[in-house]
């Protein structure tokens, strides 16, 4: 899992005090945390879930954020949690445009159960997970 975007940043910022991006961080996505994903999975694996036809679900929190705010998140929790922010690397700055917002549509999975997202728990316990395995 630490391929995932929000895990490597955590990892990097402890490891190195810097997060670097592959891209100027303008594409946006429909982030949700694993613990989210988790419980989702939970809920349709139990025996008393009915599925109805079609039954695919969208997983998401239903709403988009660009990469980079999603890394400003990350290096604002790491001053909160670890006292220190670290330096954000941008790549290919001015080479990409800003990407409309995602239109990803969760409105399924949300009406059987909704998702309540706040990163920062999920963030921060990354952080600290970080710093004890990472440093």
């Amino acid at each position: 899992c630490w391929m995932l975007l929000v895990n490597d940043l955590c990892r990097q910022a402890v490891h190195s005090g810097t997060m670097i991006l592959k891209t100027s961080g303008l594409i946006h996505r429909d982030f949700i945390s694993i613990s989210q994903v988790c419980k989702v999975i939970e809920k349709v694996s139990s025996p008393n879930f009915r599925f109805t036809a079609p039954a695919i679900f969208n997983v998401g929190a239903g709403v988009s954020k660009s990469i980079l705010e999603m890394s400003q998140l990350v290096k604002r929790r790491c001053k909160s949690v670890l006292g220190f922010e670290p330096e954000l690397i941008r790549g290919s700055i001015g080479k990409e445009i800003e990407e409309e917002k995602l239109n990803f549509t969760t409105n399924k999975l949300c009406m059987t159960f909704p998702i309540m997202e706040d990163y920062t728990n999920e963030i921060d316990d990354l952080l600290s997970f970080s710093l004890k395995h990472f440093k």
